[in-house]
């Protein structure tokens, strides 16, 4: 059993860890001159971020914090940010709200999210029953 949900915790991780590189390296693409160039995407692309619950309290929560990772952030230019929500405790609503505030004035839509949690503690995967 303990191997089954090592192997889906791997799976997830490597996802996470593959959608992070699509959202960071496009950004660092090389223009058609060949220059690396922070400001050439892939135009035809559309990006997102996910800040898990943590991310929101340790990334987003200090205004001061929040500044600093929107500009590690610019170069993809984000049109969607996704906030997760806790789920093992009460949501702070206040700090969701004044943190999608900040977005919103930026002109970045936002929209509340959940990570399914498994009573076993991490990510559930819908092809483990267990």
């Amino acid at each position: 059993m303990k191997n089954v949900f090592s192997k889906s915790l791997l799976s997830w991780a490597a996802a996470l860890i593959f959608s992070l590189l699509l959202i960071v390296n496009p950004a660092r693409a090389q223009n058609k001159n060949g220059d690396a160039s922070m400001n050439n995407g892939w135009t035809h692309l559309k990006y997102a971020i996910f800040f898990t619950h943590s991310d929101v309290e340790k990334l987003l929560a200090d205004p001061a914090q929040f500044e600093k990772t929107m500009e590690y952030f610019a170069p993809v230019k984000p049109e969607r940010i996704y906030l997760e929500g806790n789920s093992q405790g009460d949501i702070n609503v206040e700090l969701l709200k004044n943190i999608t505030g900040r977005f919103k004035a930026m002109g970045i839509k936002v929209s509340g999210c959940m990570v399914p949690v498994s009573p076993h503690g991490g990510p559930s995967t819908y092809n483990n029953p267990e």
